[in-house]
């Protein structure tokens, strides 16, 4: 995500739901009696936990096209995208000495 000219910042909304689905991946995935009864009660919704990692990034791609079909960003995306290297500018950024004043 920051490679290719975003912030790497979340929503709060989605790190809660990431949240929530860690928690109820790791009850679901438990050894320990005692987390397996919280799943049983139904504490946590192990039933709906899924794997994080795909889901990251299939949240990035949402946001990312929604943020692209947007009337004033998708305009400047596609303008600047026809004369950026994004790969040498995140060089740049990585690279470039950039210090606090």
């Amino acid at each position: 995500m920051r490679k290719q000219g975003g912030t790497g910042l979340i929503t709060i909304a989605d790190c809660m739901s990431q949240e929530k689905n860690n928690l109820s991946c790791y009850v679901k995935h438990s050894i320990e009696p005692l987390l397996k009864e919280v799943g049983r009660q139904g504490v946590v919704d192990i039933d709906n936990a899924y794997e994080s990692e795909k889901v990251g990034s299939e949240v990035y791609r949402q946001h990312k096209q929604g943020w692209l079909e947007k009337n004033l960003h998708g305009k400047m995306v596609s303008k600047v995208s026809k004369i950026m290297d994004g790969g040498r500018t995140w060089l740049w950024v990585q690279n470039g000495g950039l210090k606090k004043e």
